[in-house]
């Protein structure tokens, strides 16, 4: 009779393993008394494939000579492909991506990678024991994918789960779902966007997909000639790496006001066009207002200038002798923002006011204070102020007067109201003469200090009787201003 034995065939993933010829004839029966000769054809096992059978010769009992086929089947390893993520992966992970021929068992797993950042990795070593003893060592090649940031300016757009995937590559055969998108309309890193992936061998990983929202800087300028650009729209925001940008129509710089925002189109490095706003204020320029003959000062200038511009030069400055609107005075100052412009300071000369001086108890009208301003043509006094009461000697509270100019523009002067102190008729006999002191002692000074008078003019002679020119007497009051008052003389 003949027996036949089966040949066990020689199945083992993918390995750097080499089997001996010893591990291919024990997938074979010997009969007894029969020996291997030889072992030939031996396979490559660092590739995947049925392979060309193993060639074994056997020298029967009998002497007989015959060649027995081994076959041989190196299954794939899948490798394992995740974007950049927290969730740990297990052994047991690893070692679904490899057929485990039956009968044989995976007895250890090593060289677990970190996933937490991206790249190749050094494979994940899996010790195989084959169903015939033989231990062969799997390599599970890792693939950590990277995680782009998504960038974007403040901006009124929305993200899309769409948008979030286009960040990271899905492995193939994966399922995804993607969590809660953020708000793009203020500023700051976001909470990052979780990708919940499964993987092709089953297992679930979330990925973290980071989102920042860049600041838009406002434009704050004063009014001027001068036109923005699209390079200082764009030193407002941050455009990222990679992104193309498109800017908007620019508005007009000559009028005060908040302007229709600019609109730059972004289009971002994953393709999602957004659409972000910068924000542009002109500011007035407030007019210098200087009194006649004041000289303006670098100073008075600097003051009009707004708070954080810095000055780069400071054009002629007008004189200050004639009242009315005088030549602006062109600075060019650079913003915060680095954006230099020229504006025009307006200059102003305030009309001559001269004091209005009346005796004690002596009304003050509106008509009076207007008659002690020289208005320029076209200008016009809108409004006068509270008129201080003359009951009393002294320098009174000053009258506010509003002037309009022929523009439109208001000014305010204050035109200052000059009580005189009361005065004392000197009576004396025929032929007794009267001294400069007499006459100061017949002038009742205010008690304010600053009151003086400065000069007595002529005094008459005595001779002969009745009543004599007055005396005419200087008085310098506390604004410096020289006020006269005349003191009656009888004989």
């Amino acid at each position: 009779p003949v027996n036949v034995t089966p040949v066990k065939e020689i199945e083992t993933p993918v390995t750097n393993t080499p089997l001996t010829p010893e591990d291919y004839t024990k997938g074979i029966k010997i009969p007894e008394g029969g020996k291997v000769t030889n072992v030939e054809n031996i396979p490559d096992l660092t590739t995947p494939g049925k392979k060309d059978p193993v060639k074994v010769t056997v020298e029967l009992p009998n002497g007989k000579t015959i060649t027995v086929d081994v076959p041989a089947n190196v299954t794939p390893v899948k490798e394992i492909e995740t974007p950049v993520t927290k969730t740990p992966l297990t052994p047991e992970d690893y070692t679904k991506g490899i057929k485990i021929p039956e009968g044989g068992k995976v007895t250890n797993v090593e060289n677990i990678p970190d996933l937490t950042t991206p790249g190749k990795k050094d494979p994940v070593k899996v010790t195989v024991t084959l169903p015939n003893g033989k231990v062969v060592t799997v390599e599970v090649p890792v693939n950590v994918t990277p995680v782009k940031e998504i960038e974007t300016p403040v901006t009124k757009d929305k993200l899309t789960p769409e948008d979030i995937l286009k960040q990271i590559k899905v492995p193939e055969g994966a399922t995804v779902k993607v969590g809660d998108l953020p708000d793009l309309t203020t500023p700051g890193k976001k909470d990052p966007v979780k990708v919940t992936i499964e993987l092709p061998n089953g297992k679930v990983v979330t990925v973290e997909v980071p989102v920042n929202v860049t600041p838009v800087k406002e434009i704050e300028t004063p009014v001027t000639k001068d036109k923005l650009t699209p390079e200082d729209i764009l030193k407002q925001i941050k455009v990222p790496e990679g992104a193309t940008v498109k800017v908007g129509d620019l508005p007009d710089l000559t009028t005060p006001g908040k302007k229709d925002p600019v609109k730059v189109t972004i289009t971002l490095p994953n393709g999602k066009v957004v659409t972000v706003e910068i924000p542009v204020t002109v500011t007035p320029i407030e007019d210098i207002v200087k009194k006649q003959g004041d000289p303006i000062t670098t100073e008075d200038v600097e003051k009009h200038i707004p708070k954080g511009a810095k000055v780069i030069s400071i054009g002629d400055k007008p004189s200050t002798d004639i009242s009315g609107e005088r030549p602006s005075i062109p600075v060019v100052i650079e913003l915060p923002n680095g954006i230099r412009v020229t504006v025009n300071v307006p200059v102003i000369v305030t009309p001559k006011v001269t004091p209005v001086v009346v005796k004690v108890g002596t009304p003050v009208t509106p008509e009076d204070v207007k008659k002690h301003i020289e208005l320029p043509n076209g200008w016009k006094v809108t409004k006068v102020g509270e008129i201080p009461t003359t009951t009393t000697p002294g320098t009174k509270p000053v009258v506010p007067v509003e002037i309009e100019l022929p523009d439109g523009r208001k000014i305010t002067v204050d035109v200052p109201v000059i009580v005189t102190p009361t005065v004392r008729q000197i009576v004396v006999p025929q032929g007794t003469p009267i001294t400069p002191d007499d006459v100061k002692g017949h002038i009742d000074l205010p008690k304010e200090p600053g009151w003086e008078i400065v000069e007595v003019g002529e005094i008459p002679t005595t001779i002969p009787a009745g009543v004599k020119p007055s005396v005419k007497v200087k008085i310098k009051v506390p604004t410096g201003e020289i006020v006269e008052v005349e003191v009656p003389i009888i004989v």
